[in-house]
């Protein structure tokens, strides 16, 4: 979705350090390391926790990674740009545990009091009702490559949509390259409330098609060497996930950042280009590659 959190090709963020200065040391009057080290371990016991509570549930009381970052994406952007890594991660949990009937509403925005201390609320109401009015005006969007729901499904109360009537190995399955490597491809114009992995600077961006990575229907206990993702704009809902195509784009750097900015080559073509990994239906054709002579 749009927020703070996408600010690829934002300005304002001050010159880029020097590239060949050394590291820095963390450590007393250092700078702080990344993440903040006293929050390391209770950020991974927050995702071992949801993982092993949800391992084995149905959809959607399962979990997945694409639903965790959309669950960041939701949070009002003030508090988005103001809070640690750590608390982004809270917030995202804690809705998703809501969502999941794993703990209550009231649970959340309530404080709590052990001893002589008093923690805070997880997460206050207001941020709560916008992130779950967010996700219901997601449910209703269509979705690149699949349109809008073709139905919908309620449990525990809760309405999730469906964007295939056909299961996850058939659709996978059906799931056949549309593009060839040197295919001249345009990225989709895109604006949503749920979670997509297609960026800004991407798009209405033309590129060319350098690789194809394959795919294959996931199973347990096999490597294969083909890329088995599910499809974010979808799988972040929780309900369905499918495998779609995904490619290697190339773009010259002029078509992202203006001509203005970059090194220029022989020719119209730029010095120095872009390589983006690009699901299927962010992209359309729009003819075989150019080559500058």
């Amino acid at each position: 979705m749009e927020g703070p959190h996408n600010t690829h090709a934002w300005s304002g963020y001050d010159a880029i350090p020097y590239k060949d200065q050394p590291e820095p040391t963390n450590g007393p009057g250092g700078p702080w390391p990344w993440p903040e080290h006293e929050w390391e371990a209770p950020l991974h016991c927050i995702f071992a926790f949801t993982a092993v509570a949800f391992e084995h549930a149905d959809k959607p009381q399962n979990n997945n990674l694409d639903m965790a970052r959309w669950g960041r994406e939701t949070m009002q952007p003030r508090n988005y740009s103001n809070s640690p890594y750590f608390e982004l991660w809270l917030r995202s949990v804690s809705r998703y545990l809501q969502r999941s009937g794993k703990v209550t509403k009231q649970e959340l925005i309530d404080s709590r009091t052990s001893g002589s201390t008093t923690h805070p609320a997880i997460i206050d109401e207001e941020s709560l009702n916008r992130a779950i009015a967010i996700e219901n005006s997601a449910k209703k969007e269509a979705v690149p490559g699949f349109g809008l729901p073709v139905g919908q499904v309620t449990i525990d109360g809760q309405v999730y949509p469906k964007y295939s009537s056909i299961d996850y190995k058939e659709n996978s399955a059906a799931a056949t390259p549309k593009f060839k490597v040197g295919d001249r491809v345009r990225a989709i114009l895109l604006r949503s409330d749920s979670h997509s992995r297609h960026y800004p600077m991407y798009r209405n961006k033309i590129g060319t098609i350098v690789a194809y990575y394959g795919l294959a229907l996931a199973e347990f206990n096999t490597f294969k060497p083909y890329y088995q993702g599910a499809y974010p704009d979808v799988n972040c809902k929780g309900f369905q996930n499918f495998l779609v195509p995904l490619y290697s784009v190339r773009f010259e750097s002029s078509a992202i950042w203006g001509p203005q900015y970059v090194e220029r080559g022989t020719g119209n073509s730029s010095r120095t280009m872009i390589y983006a990994d690009m699901w299927e239906p962010y992209l359309r054709r729009i003819g075989p590659a150019v080559v500058d002579s």
